[in-house]
Order: C-alpha cells, then sequence, then structure tokens
C-alpha cells in the first residue's frame, strides 16, 4: 500500500479502485444539475468581480484626472511660464523651417524662371536640393548651379524661342502693317 505522506498524491489517488465509477456522475462526482449551478455561480461571480473591476477603473481614471489637475494648480507661475516658453520656442522654430523652405522655394523658381523654364514649379521638383542651403542671414546658395544642372539634365523643359528673333531683330512680321500713330497721322493729315 502507497505510503499517505507521500508528496502530490491524494488519499482518493491512493486509494484502490474497487468498481466502475457512475456515468451519470463526472470524475468529481457531481451530477450534471450540480455541475450547471457551480458554473452558474462561477458566471455570477466573474459578473460581479468585472463590474467590481469596471468600477476601479473608473475611479482610477477619475483620481487620475484630478491628480492631473492638482499638478497643474500646484505648477508654479514659474514653471508656467517655462512651459510656455517652450511652446513657443517650438512654435518658433517652425515658422523658421517655414520660412526657410519658402525662401528656398521661390530663389529655385526664380532662378528657373530667369533660365527659360516652361514650368519653374517643375523645376523646384526635379532639381537637386541637396547643395542648396540657406545661411544664418536668409541668402540661398546653389540655387542657380541646381538649376542650371536640371537644364543641362533636361533641357526638354526650357521655353524654345524661334532662330531670327530678338530685341535687334523683331522678325519678319513686324514691319508689316501700320501702327496706331501712322494710321491716325494719314487720317488728320
Amino acid at each position: 500500500m502507497p505510503d499517505d505522506n507521500q508528496p502530490g498524491v491524494t488519499p482518493e489517488q491512493s486509494a484502490p479502485v474497487t468498481g466502475a465509477t457512475n456515468a451519470a456522475t463526472g470524475s468529481t462526482g457531481e451530477t450534471p444539475e450540480e455541475l450547471r449551478a457551480r458554473i452558474e455561480e462561477m458566471a455570477k461571480a466573474l459578473k460581479a468581480a468585472n463590474k467590481e473591476a469596471e468600477t476601479r477603473r473608473k475611479r482610477l481614471d477619475e483620481l487620475e484626472a484630478a491628480e492631473e489637475q492638482r499638478k497643474q494648480a500646484a505648477m508654479t507661475e514659474t514653471e508656467k511660464l517655462k512651459l510656455e516658453a517652450q511652446k513657443a520656442q517650438q512654435r518658433a522654430e517652425q515658422a523658421e523651417a517655414n520660412a526657410r523652405k519658402i525662401a528656398m522655394d521661390a530663389e529655385i523658381r526664380a532662378h528657373a524662371a530667369a533660365a527659360g523654364f516652361i514650368d519653374p514649379t517643375e523645376a523646384l521638383k526635379l532639381a537637386d536640393l541637396s547643395k542648396v542651403e540657406i545661411t544664418d542671414d536668409g541668402e540661398v546658395k546653389g540655387a542657380r548651379e541646381a538649376v542650371e544642372a536640371l537644364a543641362k539634365a533636361k533641357p526638354h523643359l526650357i521655353r524654345r524661342t524661334a532662330a531670327g528673333f530678338g530685341a535687334t531683330n523683331p522678325g519678319n512680321a513686324a514691319g508689316q502693317g501700320e501702327t496706331d500713330l501712322e494710321r491716325a497721322h494719314r487720317l488728320l493729315g
């Protein structure tokens, strides 16, 4: 017979099995009705525990919000001013970054327009801006070189002028017709 002091072995396990177990009772010896009753009790207990946990979570949220309000109220005027100064500094840095981007974009567009690009905005999108920089005084350096490099790489983006036209040669169509002044002299004598 096994020793009753053996760890991990219960008296029911060490007792010899003398007969078959009843099919109506489970391995625990409870009837299905008793098992259902136990399950219902466990479900009620679980529901009550969940409700209590929800109540405690809500209370915890309320306490955390109250603690945050208390911290805000306890914050000294100096601390409040420091926090506001930090926020203002962040806004100023963002505004400066935006202004630098706008200045660089405008400079690229101006050089692209001067170079004869059909759409200067496309030049802004396609140019290699890695070497373009803005100095502390706001001067944009490297924009012209970036636009010139783009013009060489993609000449189809540049507006073509017809041969023979220019400031010294007005072209074939310029001599035809009379001006308003010439017409007035002719009609009025």
